[in-house]
């Protein structure tokens, strides 16, 4: 009889003592629980900046203006830097022979023929090196019986024909080239002018017209194509 009421009060102390710790970690999940979120909301209100009082004097259009200005201030405006057309000559000493002349018809005397001249002509010696005016890129080189061995370079827009070349220099269309370099050497190799002495045709194209290339070399840039 004591044997059996000993082991019913021992199931009912086990029995409490489950419950018990069941209660204990309920209690240590919902501390943990609170304060965490209470942890959460401390960061929150940390991380807020208070707004200053509006001063009631200060109306809604001055502080809109307020603000433009602080945006203007904050982020100047970018500097955007001009197109440099700058040219440099294709022959180190520039002496005219011919005139550009796209007003009047001229015969050639070594063919007979009659054209304007629209290109200045420029002497130098048979097989002085030719140089790109300006940065650009080769549309054309060939050697063709009307103006000899020349070079067409696109400089951003403008079209210009170095021509009556004796030979091309390391070039071929499609290439980039950059001012100064040699793209080839005076010659006398243009039918319509081979009853000059050596020189360059040198002839330059804004857009569909022809343009003076003693007016460029003077002015010292392209004009705007």
């Amino acid at each position: 009889m004591a044997d059996r009421h000993f082991r019913s009060l021992f199931r009912a102390l086990h029995l409490r003592r489950e419950q018990w710790t069941f209660l204990l970690m309920a209690l240590l999940c919902v501390s943990v629980i609170v304060g965490t979120a209470l942890w959460t909301r401390q960061a929150e209100f940390a991380r807020v900046t208070p707004t200053p009082p509006i001063s009631g004097d200060i109306s809604a259009a001055q502080l809109l203006q307020q603000s433009l200005d602080s945006a203007q201030t904050a982020t100047p405006a970018p500097t955007v830097s001009p197109t440099v057309r700058s040219v440099t000559t294709p022959l180190e000493s520039m002496t005219l022979l011919r005139p550009f002349d796209n007003t009047r018809m001229r015969q050639s005397s070594a063919t007979g023929l009659w054209a304007l001249h629209d290109a200045a002509d420029y002497a130098g010696a048979e097989g002085a090196k030719v140089s790109a005016m300006a940065d650009g890129t080769v549309i054309n080189c060939a050697d063709c019986g009307i103006f000899g061995a020349y070079a067409e370079i696109d400089h951003g827009g403008v079209l210009v024909r170095y021509a009556n070349l004796s030979m091309l220099y390391a070039i071929r269309a499609g290439d980039p080239v950059r001012a100064g370099q040699t793209i080839g050497f005076i010659g006398r190799t243009m039918p319509e002018e081979c009853d000059l002495p050596a020189h360059l045709h040198l002839r330059i194209i804004v857009g569909d017209t022809a343009v003076d290339p003693e007016k460029v070399l003077q002015n010292g840039v392209f004009p705007d194509p």
